[in-house]
């Protein structure tokens, strides 16, 4: 049981368990594998999530303290640092407690966390008032910039498991650095990484149009840790997206509530300018395929998100040159 692909595939299981909200099954694996001396800091750092989802505070805690003793890794130990601290907002009260989304799911996680002495009736009402509150005053809303006469920016896209961002989650996370019109693709000036997707998992559909699978992002860092480094990255630049005011800021917005790091850039949406601009180019619609084909430029690979991002600085471009005269 100590082999290392055995456990990291037991761990994986508990997750999947969970977002089956089939407790029983995840707390018998779970309590085997706490039983044994693991001897991945990872193992004990993603244990210890379902221990925090289910309450057990204190049992959660000797995971990430086990976990950060035995990593070697800089950005694992970031990562259970940034649980660490998540977990002290919730034993403190300063963060909701874990409890799932849809009114069935959580009978039966009340149900399960009752059968193990947990009583769920507790739940800190007015916590999560305050919390809401707290996000809602400290959280600004994104600010869209009008006049497209920038050209220096940072293009942006995320790739998600679904379309709402109340219920979704993001699975990469992906920006690219221009500098007076000049698009920098080496990876200075490159942000991109795959983000293990919050409460989620990739629907069948989505892995086909994304190539984005579960598999991939099992081990990958949690939205917050990801999204933190993200913001560190952009700096106060402005940010440009496609069709990103009504999808990506809004999972933005989320991740940011999640790290609880603010971000007071500018926005720019390059769709409300290719609809500005339709009498100068010929697309067949406003996706960011057809404007892009418009315009001759090619995206080597649609719904990922670097691909894209580059192909949204491209096109921005490209308007921003038509706009002012040129070819």
């Amino acid at each position: 049981m100590k082999d290392y692909n055995l456990i990291r595939n037991k761990i994986r299981e508990i997750k999947s368990l969970e977002l089956e909200y089939n407790y029983e099954q995840a707390e018998r694996i779970a309590s085997k594998l706490l039983s044994l001396e693991l001897n991945d800091g990872n193992q004990y750092y993603h244990l210890s999530s379902y221990y925090i989802n289910t309450r057990r505070y204190e049992i959660a805690d000797k995971c990430l303290n086990k976990a950060l003793a035995l990593s070697k890794d800089k950005a694992l130990k970031t990562s259970i640092l940034n649980k660490q601290n998540e977990l002290e907002k919730r034993k403190n009260g300063k963060m909701a407690e874990y409890q799932p989304a849809a009114k069935e799911n959580r009978i039966k996680y009340q149900q399960f966390m009752n059968s193990i002495g947990m009583d769920t009736n507790l739940v800190k009402a007015k916590t999560q008032i305050a919390q809401k509150k707290k996000v809602k005053e400290t959280h600004p809303k994104t600010e869209r910039t009008i006049k497209p006469q920038f050209r220096s920016f940072v293009a942006f896209d995320l790739e998600t498991t679904g379309v709402n961002h109340l219920r979704d989650s993001i699975t990469e996370i992906a920006a690219i650095r221009v500098v007076d019109g000049k698009i920098l693709e080496t990876k200075e000036y490159t942000f991109q990484e795959l983000v293990h997707p919050y409460e989620q998992r990739i629907p069948r559909r989505v892995e086909q149009i994304t190539g984005i699978t579960n598999e991939m992002v099992a081990d990958c860092r949690e939205v917050w840790e990801v999204f933190t480094d993200f913001a560190k990255w952009v700096k106060n630049d402005i940010l440009i997206g496609y069709n990103c005011m009504s999808f990506d800021c809004k999972f933005l917005a989320h991740a940011s509530e999640l790290s609880n790091t603010i971000m007071t850039n500018e926005f720019f949406d390059v769709l409300y300018y290719a609809r500005q601009m339709k009498h100068k180019i010929n697309a067949a619609n406003n996706t960011l395929t057809a404007v892009s084909s418009s315009l001759d430029i090619v995206n080597p690979q649609a719904h990922r998100a670097l691909a894209d991002a580059i192909t949204t600085a491209k096109v921005y471009l490209k308007l921003l040159d038509l706009e002012n005269g040129h070819r």
